[in-house]
């Protein structure tokens, strides 16, 4: 009688423990998967979270560039368009300005000469990406930025900002 009490024991222990592993091992492949979502949830709402930063600071850096480009067309010395005296100026403001503008150049449109803040740098118009800007910008008259980029005038990635100046006459 013992040894069937015994063998009794062994198979519903035998019967518990299978139970209770199939419920352990749903339980715990139901915590992995809660898991996996809450762990996706949050690094999506972290991503959307350091886009809307990123898209913010740039458009504070632009709106910064458009503010300084405007800064610089309203002074009197680009009317007047002495070289000399847009040179100064365009250096100044570089110099002010060093961790957002570190190079910046004029170019007339109408003769094509480039004053530059910097002009022992190699010129804007061998550089294309800006070449291309200065014809968007001209045309349709308005504010232009590239992607990131190498320049051969920085060492690092950089991006050019192109605004458009137009005299009384439009031109």
């Amino acid at each position: 009688m013992t040894k069937l009490k015994l063998n009794m024991f062994i198979k519903m222990f035998a019967a518990f423990v299978a139970v209770s592993s199939v419920l352990y091992a749903g339980m715990l492949i139901n915590g992995l998967k809660k898991s996996q979502e809450v762990l996706y949830k949050q690094k999506s709402d972290d991503m959307v979270r350091i886009i809307d930063q990123t898209s913010q600071f740039l458009d504070l850096y632009a709106q910064t560039m458009i503010n300084l480009s405007l800064s610089i067309i309203r002074n009197e010395s680009l009317v007047t368009y002495r070289p000399e005296q847009i040179a100064r100026l365009l250096e100044d403001y570089a110099q002010t300005n060093l961790p957002i503008a570190s190079v910046m150049y004029y170019v007339s449109a109408n003769d094509a000469q480039i004053t530059g803040s910097k002009p022992s740098l190699i010129s804007v118009i061998d550089h294309p990406i800006l070449s291309d800007l200065s014809q968007q910008a001209q045309e349709f008259n308005q504010f232009f930025w590239s992607e990131p980029y190498y320049s051969p005038i920085m060492t690092d990635r950089t991006l050019a900002f192109v605004m458009p100046v137009r005299d009384e006459e439009k031109r």
